[in-house]
């Protein structure tokens, strides 16, 4: 949640450094995530950041992290401008 508040507070995007054994325990990751930051009380400004899923095919760009070099796919933080929850 560091990260989510980091995003909330400057809108610079951010990628999670964790190894994942597959892609499936990344989305179960995103899924808790969003979870987290949506169960936030009242209006917070985490509620306008999203974790997202980087694909180094589909996404473009490059990787943030080392473990998103080495999968292919990483776990990103991006502020937006209304609220996602």
């Amino acid at each position: 949640m560091a990260l989510v508040d980091a995003t909330a507070r400057d809108g610079r995007q951010r990628a999670l450094s964790h190894a994942v054994t597959d892609l499936q325990d990344l989305q179960e990751l995103r899924l808790s995530l969003r979870q987290a930051i949506c169960a936030s009380p009242g209006p917070s400004p985490i509620h306008h950041v999203l974790p997202w899923i980087w694909n180094a095919t589909t996404s473009g760009g490059t990787a943030l992290t080392a473990a998103g070099a080495e999968t292919g796919y990483e776990l990103r933080l991006s502020r937006y401008r209304k609220p996602i929850c």
